[in-house]
């Protein structure tokens, strides 16, 4: 083999070594979908919204179960583009209740909250907006408990 395609092909093989972490990354997340279920749909007492549970189980066995609570108009489908108002993984008992028209309370015994947001916009009409809170169902920590790392 000529030694110009002997250096091509080691800066190839040394790319794709260092690369290898982000690229396993990007295929675990854009290339393997992970099986999702409904697993709760709270309509609002105005009867505008649901907020959607969904869970979330990826196919590798190495990245973590989730639960996603969306708001959206009722008896709407979850756009592949939307946030959800929360993210969390090794959650249990999450469920949703609508105090209010406009006012989403999230109940949970135990959750690693990853991302959450207080208020949801509605797209189609500006106002009214949602405020979405937390409650977790234990006084102490909802997650950390003592001798945990």
């Amino acid at each position: 083999m000529p030694s110009h395609l002997r250096r091509l092909n080691f800066a190839i093989l040394f790319a794709l070594g260092i690369a290898s972490p982000f690229l396993g990354r990007a295929l675990a997340v854009f290339a393997m979908p992970a099986r999702q279920q409904e697993v709760a749909r709270v309509t609002s007492p105005d009867s505008r919204h649901d907020a959607v549970t969904i869970r979330y189980q990826p196919l590798l066995p190495y990245m973590r179960a989730s639960v996603e609570v969306y708001v959206v108009p009722r008896g709407g489908q979850v756009a592949p583009s939307a946030d959800p108002v929360l993210l969390a993984t090794r959650a249990v008992g999450v469920q949703s209740t609508w105090k209010d028209d406009r006012l989403l309370e999230i109940h949970y015994s135990r959750a690693r909250v990853e991302g959450f947001t207080a208020i949801w916009p509605s797209i189609a009409n500006n106002p009214p907006m949602v405020e979405i809170r937390l409650s977790p169902l234990t006084t102490g920590f909802s997650f950390a408990a003592e001798g945990d790392s």
